[in-house]
């Protein structure tokens, strides 16, 4: 009964949004959908409408097509199933039951209506300025035929807003001659010249009225005048002047049918977000602006690090005959891979809780990384280690805590969570991932610094790496 038609183009992540929540609102209104999909975004639009619609989506490829938004909608017509056609606007949403528009298409059918708003319900303005008229009554519509006059006459009564428009329901026949009566425009160029004409006359303050002279112009060439880019569906609207497409058999719906997403159309609290019936896409941030923002944390914080902290385990490392590191979950896997690399540093160093872990004595070094300083699995063994005299140095964001308080050496590395900040300034990260990613870099940073204390260098350290790979 009524094909959906859309020839649209997709150029940002929230357009998409809003085209997937179009479709999904209005997907089984029809089973004909004649769809061309233009933009940056066409390949996900393209993918969704097929997972969506399925055998009812006839895809066309006018990609780029300098012909214009009318050529190509007149080749895609061919495509037509059914005598009525809905042109599609991505940015509108179905608020109402998919079902009424069978009923609403056989009532035009009928009535042999040419056209009908099927958005634009604006709480029911845009319907009420035309009961000066003697309407035909049907269960979903109202219908009449509209005349000069009887525009006059809805104009007069407070209608404000374009006597077609692009979010219409069309009688394939009168769109069909309505496209290729207005296809052929002439250049844009002669419009640049007209306003620069209006823009100079101005300045000579002659008060013209730019529109008025506009539409006394484009009536007098016809109607040929182009405001827009040919490649834009807008030429396709009739304004409130184009009383030379009259008369014509309009319907009207009695409940609203589509609302835009975000346009009230000058009315304050219409569009769908102001109902709070849509809520707005949140904006995504591409993953470069995440490494930027992740970057700066990093360097916040560990800029902060105390340089005589540092000396100190500098010394407690040089000094220790074996090393052996101490963490939990993703702070453990940052000081493994320290352990590995006092490894090629030539020191012997060793991870708790591996098999081959050694006894220690008051020559070792216990390094100990906890950003609490609290946690009981690790106090408990650091407690074991003080007892055996083992010397115990702890990096942490917390030096009072009870290991800060067992340990010889304390290197402080404070670094807020998504919940808790630290001198006003708080991670965008999740969980402690920011304390995590100081402690690799850290220890990276202590190579780099052990390597000039210990005469080491990429190639002595090179040849200590594992072989068996």
């Amino acid at each position: 009964m009524l094909t959906v038609f859309g020839n649209i183009r997709i150029n940002s992540k929230e357009s998409l949004q809003h085209m997937k929540d179009s479709v999904l609102s209005a997907k089984d209104i029809s089973d004909n959908w004649i769809i061309n999909v233009r933009g940056t975004f066409r390949e996900e639009a393209v993918l969704f409408l097929k997972n969506h619609l399925g055998d009812s989506l006839e895809l066309f490829c006018l990609l780029n097509d300098k012909r214009g938004w009318i050529p190509n909608a007149l080749q895609m017509i061919d495509k037509v199933k059914y005598d009525y056609i809905l042109i599609w606007n991505e940015d509108h949403i179905n608020v109402a039951d998919q079902g009424v528009y069978y009923e609403i298409v056989k009532e035009m059918q009928k009535a042999d209506a040419d056209y009908l708003l099927y958005s634009w319900w604006v709480f029911g303005k845009a319907r009420k300025a035309f009961d000066v008229l003697p309407l035909q009554p049907h269960k979903h519509i109202d219908t009449f035929d509209l005349t000069k006059d009887s525009w006059s006459a809805v104009r007069k009564n407070g209608y404000p807003y374009y006597l077609l428009s692009l979010v219409g329901i069309y009688k394939k026949s009168f769109l069909i001659s309505m496209m290729k009566r207005d296809r052929r425009k002439l250049p844009r160029s002669i419009i640049r010249y007209f306003f620069m004409i209006m823009e100079g006359l101005s300045r000579m303050n002659v008060h013209i009225d730019k529109d008025k002279w506009f539409w006394t112009l484009n009536k007098a060439t016809g109607y040929r005048l182009r405001r827009f880019t040919k490649e834009a569906p807008f030429d396709l609207e009739k304004g409130p002047e184009r009383t030379d497409m009259l008369p014509l058999t309009i319907a009207l719906p009695r409940e609203e049918l589509f609302a835009c997403i975000d346009d009230n159309l000058g009315t304050p609290g219409y569009s769908l977000i102001e109902r709070n019936l849509y809520q707005k896409p949140r904006e995504s941030v591409h993953a470069v602006q995440h490494i930027t923002k992740i970057l700066d944390e990093l360097s916040t914080v560990l800029t902060k690090v105390s340089e005589d902290e540092i000396d100190n385990l500098v010394r407690e490392l040089l000094r220790a005959k074996k090393i052996v590191v101490l963490g939990a979950g993703r702070v453990g896997l940052a000081i493994k891979g320290f352990a590995m690399r006092l490894g090629h540093l030539g020191k012997e160093s060793h991870v708790v809780g591996e098999t081959n872990l050694p006894s220690l004595d008051d020559r070792d070094l216990l390094i100990v990384a906890s950003g609490s300083g609290e946690t009981k699995s690790i106090l408990y063994l650091a407690e074991v280690a003080k007892r055996n005299r083992v010397r115990i140095a702890l990096i942490t964001g917390n030096k009072n805590s009870s290991i800060g308080k067992l340990a010889d050496t304390v290197v402080q590395i404070q670094a807020p969570s998504k919940t808790k900040s630290i001198e006003g300034f708080q991670s965008i990260q999740p969980m402690t991932t920011l304390n995590e990613q100081c402690l690799a870099i850290f220890f990276d940073a202590l190579v780099l610094r052990l390597m000039d204390e210990l005469n080491e260098t990429h190639d002595t350290m090179w040849a200590r790496h594992s072989d068996l790979e």
